[in-house]
């Protein structure tokens, strides 16, 4: 669309002062904005519309964004080489200041918000990249609607982004002021493991796999600002009178992290204010449901991502034998259909097979107890179709001898056995 129609300089000057290839590049750019802020917030249009994840939105958030550049690129560099060849650069670019001196900063601020946001650069400090991302996205705003200067439509493309990105902006923080609550506290605990614990109540329900965003007020601002994401590591009550629990489990690296720990380690079981964002994300429930074998595999933190799917599915299995068959009698002896838990067909048995490979054997001892403390709560359930099988690698899978570091943990329903095939696993 940009360079295939092939005429992109003018052959003289009495064409005008607008090259053909950057008057093309300028408004397929411009086109681009909207769709850009359209995939950038958590809550979207998009997300609404399909149930595609934000996060997987930011594949396509990224992308335009390169083509959003690379096109201002395709817009700028021929009005230069344009004056240039027609020797009228200084005159027109002291004539035309607020054209290109606003152009200039949007561009500059342009290539710092595509380049900066790579992961490389991102991952060096978040909470420095997220703060300067969002300031110079609102510079980078007022610059380019200063350079737009209502030249014939192109105003209307802002009202187009804003009328996109506004209510997906504010839905997010009514949400966490309305429903998810502004006094809520958090408890911050440290494991034995390493992994700090993050235990919130919970006023909504949520699924396998979710995250939320958490902001704590209570370590100043920069942090009440900015919002960090955390994997959901538990499941919500199916117990009316049971209040619901969001826990989380974080391996500290730096900065908010390594912070948090600390606060962890110096005052244990403390209360902490904090908003919550979310949920979002998750699995595909249908094909959840639909499912005849389920495979769960994570290493590391992960860990503690699989605790979700290990409830839900004892849940699921746990059953009476007449819910089981679809049927329940009353006390007039009639037999009622009625709906399996999350709407799975239990005419058929289910196995739960979850595979961890972690570096730390204190992960992988405090993973199998919470795994079996887990199980605990559903006597019901046959543990025979639920099998968890955790590898140690690197360093640790040297080291250890499994024989010797078995948990016993006597109120667990599940046995902790050696396998005789890999001296580096244990199964459930």
């Amino acid at each position: 669309m940009d360079l295939a129609p092939g005429t992109f300089y003018w052959p003289s000057e009495t064409y005008g002062h607008s090259p053909a290839l950057a008057t093309r590049s300028g408004w397929l750019s411009l086109a681009c904005m909207p769709f850009v802020f359209a995939t950038a917030t958590k809550t979207n249009w998009i997300t609404w519309l399909t149930g595609v994840s934000h996060e997987r939105l930011q594949v396509f958030h990224r992308w335009i964004s390169y083509a959003f550049f690379m096109l201002a690129l395709l817009h700028t560099f021929p009005f230069v080489v344009y004056h240039i060849r027609f020797h009228d650069m200084e005159e027109h670019f002291s004539g035309s200041l607020m054209f290109y001196w606003t152009g200039i900063v949007a561009l500059v601020i342009q290539a710092w918000l595509t380049f900066v946001s790579h992961s490389t650069i991102r991952n060096l400090g978040y909470e420095f990249f997220k703060m300067t991302h969002f300031l110079g996205a609102v510079i980078f705003m007022i610059t380019f609607f200063w350079h737009c200067d209502h030249t014939l439509t192109s105003w209307d493309y802002f009202i187009a982004t804003a009328a996109l990105y506004v209510p997906c902006y504010v839905y997010p923080w009514l949400r966490t002021c309305f429903k998810n609550g502004i006094n809520q506290r958090a408890q911050v605990v440290v494991e034995d493991c390493g992994f700090t614990r993050i235990t919130i109540p919970a006023k909504f329900d949520w699924k396998p796999g979710q995250h939320c965003f958490l902001r704590f007020t209570g370590f100043g601002l920069p942090h009440a600002i900015l919002s960090h994401p955390f994997t959901i590591c538990s499941s919500p009550s199916t117990q009316p009178d049971e209040q619901s629990e969001l826990v989380f489990y974080i391996r500290h690296q730096s900065n908010f992290t390594a912070r948090l720990y600390q606060h962890g380690l110096e005052n244990p079981n403390t209360l902490v204010p904090v908003l919550v964002e979310g949920p979002y994300g998750g699995i595909n429930l249908q094909n959840y449901n639909n499912s005849d074998r389920l495979l769960v595999v994570a290493g590391g933190s992960g860990a503690s991502w699989c605790l979700p799917f290990i409830e839900q599915f004892a849940r699921d299995n746990s059953m009476p034998a007449d819910a089981e068959r679809g049927q329940v009698t009353t006390d007039d002896k009639e037999s009622l259909p009625v709906s399996a838990p999350s709407g799975r067909n239990h005419s058929r048995l289910l196995s739960l097979r979850v595979i961890l490979a972690t570096r730390d054997i204190s992960s992988r001892i405090w993973f199998l107890r919470t795994v079996g403390e887990l199980l605990s709560k559903y006597p019901a359930i046959n543990v025979s179709y639920i099998h968890v099988e955790v590898y140690l690698t690197g360093d640790a899978a040297e080291e250890s001898d499994l024989a010797n570091i078995t948990p016993k943990d006597p109120a667990s329903q599940a046995s902790f056995k050696e396998s005789a095939t890999l001296n580096n696993k244990l199964s459930i």
